[in-house]
């Protein structure tokens, strides 16, 4: 635009249009603020009659005219016609042919130069009116102001100015922000937003990059009047409403029970409301839902913090996020009937805009309301979130907003439809799992030493002992335990180093028809006696050098040095036969007041996981499975009966090396290992390493959540997750690529898993929930706490199937992703992992308290940059807290000293 030969006025600009400047700044070749229309004309439209009445209509509102011109000190005035905008040209193109929408829609580059767009065009018998003027200089209310007034030049009327231009209404605004008035908007907002930690975490799909957006539209099936009479009963805006059901679907799918994003209003008063101009403002919102809370109590409070929040104007959005520091990614807004049909030159039109595919947040929506109808259209990052996800997160709105009508609390709120419902209902199994095998490991063991009595069943260092010879071993155990009266249901503690008798001994109380108690000799003294004492222990098996650590325990006790000298099993001597009921193995978690808790996994449990195990692992007579789990830890029986059950051999990780990689690799190598687990962060090191040995064909890492990495070439690198109470894990993810969180797999298929919310009910893909598993994978339940068991093992209200009665709550907090596979959040308690044991931070706590001089200890824990979560913090009084690594807790704990 020239404007040499006119007078211009530089005139102030609102912050509105300061904050649109800034950002459109940010990238002056992107199309995020232009505002582009098509609008079909009716027919018999003339063209050169429109193109004066474009010119009249821009003159009479020289606003459109404006640029933009940044001052030497950073200052930002806007640049307008102050007299003769009759003399100023308006450049409008006429255009032969439809053309495609992305040669019309350019980037507005220059704020010094023209930010509007016109354009006639002719297609045949068809025409077009093609407009693009960027935001700062146009609201959806001008659009139709603009349409209007277009109208009335078309046809020949005279054109009115305006009350208060775009200048004047910012040079008022500049005034009022010097009055008291901003001070009070001010303190409103800093006290409405001083607590909004995790009010808004939206859960990232993807990792980020070009920020480009996409966009869905979804029709909502709700009734207007419906939602008319609650508004109008309860006494409520409209917009308010749906800034509700917005607000709680965000809260469900950030996992919180808070909600902050942004909204808009017109901004516009009395005299600017038939003003050409961005007037609209943004305001913030943050809600906490709390679960007795009644939905219309809370959408009255709602109504009030926005309506004064649109009081509070003075003090801007771009200041509250700034001075405040907020990050608020996601924006609502509710348009109403903005976009409705207009009559226009004599025909109905209806404004649709051209949509840019530049971002301008990570998830913008809008909801429209045409012909008696609602429309919700999401506009969201394709480089941070899946289009499924956003699909999901439409659909819960569509169906949080019925249910705000119809119910009372938000607690009762169910955000999953009936659509989301199948979509879930195809992630579980179509028939109830069956076990082909045998339902017991001895049966399936026995099968093994039979078929393959020569070949080698466990190597541990210069240590081999064949099917047969481990068969013969444990059997003579099985028969020594036999005639103590140990049998069915009773439990033998073994406590020994890592050897072949993790093995031997663990194979030999299982035919016995008992069940075994791996005790890791790294335990406390008293952690370990406890274990034994609460097991009721019929006897231990256990290394001499070992038995100081339980000098207390006076029972009957089975030296490994003396099991060889066992009498030999005669040919006609049945051993028992266990069933799937029967009790296989107990292993010992991390208890809430500092109590370990007993699980008891049956040997139906560990068949069907063995089953799925070796199909998956494709684990033959072949195979050589690596073992370096701890005894203790329930992944050795990952390590130890898969193998044991298909002829392959275990080869046990001396412990004397466990911590050197180099020296893991070439032992593996040396033994050609084909398999093995790893805890995680052992794991993804050995896996990024040049130690891995070349005819290892699978590693399998768990126990922590695993931090993002590059899968490592030519070996399939899987992440496991599960818990002990469900039989060492339960999904399964081959890692294929580079993730923002490394999914862990769907389910195994004798396993049927739900995310549920604090109610029990099902909740969509995407949404955070608690993950409940059901299937025969699922234990019997804890030792000796039964309400412990009532509280965790609860009916399965979602089958019926025998095997799937039960469900067990894991306190993993996880969400569904499109595909079926699981996405762990995290905790919703205080637990943590430790080189993969579930430790309770109550646990922790308990211990400190037991040092010298500690009057009180709060721990806490969270993730380190790698994603290990292994930094523990420990505030401890009368000491200062400070942040601990989780030996140094150990070191503190061993030595009775706080740290």
């Amino acid at each position: 635009m020239s404007v040499e030969s006119l007078v211009t006025r530089n005139a102030p600009i609102s912050m509105t249009e300061y904050g649109i400047f800034l950002d459109w700044r940010k990238n002056l070749k992107g199309t995020a603020y232009n505002i582009p229309f098509l609008l079909p004309l009716p027919a018999g439209t003339d063209l050169d009659r429109l193109e004066t009445a474009i010119c009249v209509t821009v003159q009479e509102h020289p606003n459109l005219l404006s640029v933009f011109h940044t001052g030497k000190d950073g200052s930002v005035q806007r640049i307008i016609p102050a007299e003769n905008t009759e003399d100023l040209p308006v450049h409008i193109s006429r255009l032969t042919g439809k053309p495609q929408l992305s040669e019309l829609v350019r980037p507005f580059e220059d704020p010094e130069g023209e930010l509007y767009r016109f354009a006639l065009i002719e297609d045949g018998e068809e025409k077009f009116l093609f407009l693009d003027i960027h935001h700062i200089l146009f609201d959806g209310t001008t659009v139709h102001l603009f349409l209007r007034e277009l109208d009335r030049a078309y046809r020949g009327e005279n054109l009115t100015g305006e009350e208060c231009p775009a200048y004047l209404f910012a040079e008022k605004e500049q005034a009022d922000r010097k009055s008291d008035a901003y001070n009070q908007a001010k303190g409103w907002y800093t006290q409405l937003l001083s607590d909004t930690e995790e009010a808004c975490t939206l859960c990232h799909d993807l990792k980020g990059g070009e920020e480009k957006s996409e966009e869905l539209d979804l029709a909502l099936d709700l009734d207007a009047e419906a939602v008319s009479r609650f508004v109008k009963e309860a006494k409520i805006r409209t917009s308010t409403f749906f800034l509700g059901v917005y607000g709680y679907v965000l809260s469900r799918f950030s996992g919180t029970e808070n909600a902050l994003y942004a909204t808009i209003h017109s901004g516009r008063a009395q005299e600017t409301a038939n003003s050409f101009g961005m007037f609209v403002k943004t305001i913030p919102v943050l809600e906490h839902f709390k679960q007795n809370e009644r939905i219309t109590e809370h959408l009255k409070a709602l109504d009030d913090q926005v309506g004064t929040s649109r009081e509070m104007g003075l003090y801007s959005f771009a200041e509250i996020c700034t001075e405040l520091q907020l990050d608020i990614p996601t924006l609502f807004a509710y348009q109403g009937d903005l976009y409705q049909e207009t009559e226009f030159l004599g025909g109905t039109i209806v404004p649709e805009q051209i949509l840019s595919d530049d971002a301008k947040g990570e998830i913008t929506a809008e909801l429209f309301r045409f012909r008696g109808k609602y429309q919700l259209r999401i506009s969201y990052r394709k480089d941070l979130f899946l289009r499924e996800n956003m699909d999901s997160f439409a659909r819960s709105f569509e169906k949080t907003a019925t249910e705000f009508l119809q119910k009372d609390l938000i607690e009762e709120v169910d955000i999953t439809s009936a659509l989301q419902m199948e979509e879930l209902n195809r992630f579980l199994p179509d028939t109830p799992y069956v076990t082909e095998d045998a339902d017991n490991i001895v049966s399936l063991f026995s099968l093994q030493a039979k078929n393959h009595p020569d070949a080698a069943a466990v190597i541990i260092g210069d240590v081999r002992k064949t099917y047969g010879e481990v068969d013969d071993l444990t059997d003579r155990i099985a028969q020594s335990l036999k005639q103590e009266g140990i049998g069915r249901e009773d439990v033998v503690s073994v406590l020994i180093p890592r050897c072949e008798y993790m093995v031997i001994a663990s194979l030999g109380v299982l035919k016995a028809g008992a069940a075994y108690q791996p005790l890791d000799p790294s335990y406390p003294p008293e952690r370990l006696s406890f274990m034994i004492k609460d097991a009721n222990a019929s006897l231990l098996i256990a290394d001499e050098k070992f038995l100081p650590l339980v000098s207390d325990y006076t029972g009957k006790i089975l030296l490994t040095k003396d099991i060889p000298n066992l009498p030999a099993v005669p040919s006609d001597y049945h051993l028992p036969v266990p069933g799937a009921h029967d009790l296989f193995i107990l292993l010992y978690t991390s208890g809430s007041t500092g109590v370990p808790k007993g699980v008891m996994l049956e040997h139906g449990n560990l068949a069907g996981f063995c089953q799925w195990t070796r199909e998956e692992r494709q684990i033959t007579e072949n195979s050589v499975v690596g073992a370096y789990a701890s005894y203790g830890f329930d992944a050795d029986m990952l390590d130890l009966y898969p193998t044991l059950t298909a002829g392959a051999c275990v080869c046990i990780v001396p412990d004397e090396i466990r911590l050197n990689l180099a020296a893991v690799g070439k032992y593996l190598e040396k033994n050609g290992v084909t398999h093995i687990f790893m805890t995680t962060q052992v794991g993804r090191q050995f896996a990024t390493s040049a130690f891995r040995p070349a005819c290892l064909r699978v590693l399998a890492v768990g126990g922590e959540r695993l931090a993002p990495m590059l899968p490592p070439e030519n070996i399939a690198f899987h992440n496991l997750y599960g818990p002990t109470e469900c039989t060492v894990h339960v999904t399964d993810k081959l890692v294929d690529r580079d993730y923002l969180r490394i999914p862990i797999g769907k389910s195994v298929n004798h396993a049927a898993l739900y995310v549920v919310d604090r109610k029990g009910r099902r909740v969509p893909v995407g949404v955070p929930g608690e993950l409940w598993i059901a299937g025969p994978c699922v234990s019997r339940g804890y030792l000796n706490r039964p309400e412990k068991t009532a509280e965790t093992f609860l009916t399965n209200p979602f089958c019926n199937w025998k095997e799937y009665e039960k469900v067990y709550r894991t306190g993993d907090v996880v969400r569904f992703l499109p595909n079926g596979e699981i996405d762990f959040i995290g905790r919703n308690d205080g637990q943590v992992k430790i080189r993969g044991f579930r430790i309770e931070l109550s646990e922790i706590e308990a211990v400190i308290r037991e040092c010298p001089g500690v009057q009180d200890v709060t721990v806490q824990a969270y993730d380190n940059d790698s994603g290990s979560g292994k930094y523990i913090a420990a505030y401890v009084v009368p000491e200062t807290g400070k942040e601990v690594s989780v030996p140094e807790i150990e070191k503190h704990i061993r030595e009775k000293k706080p740290p």
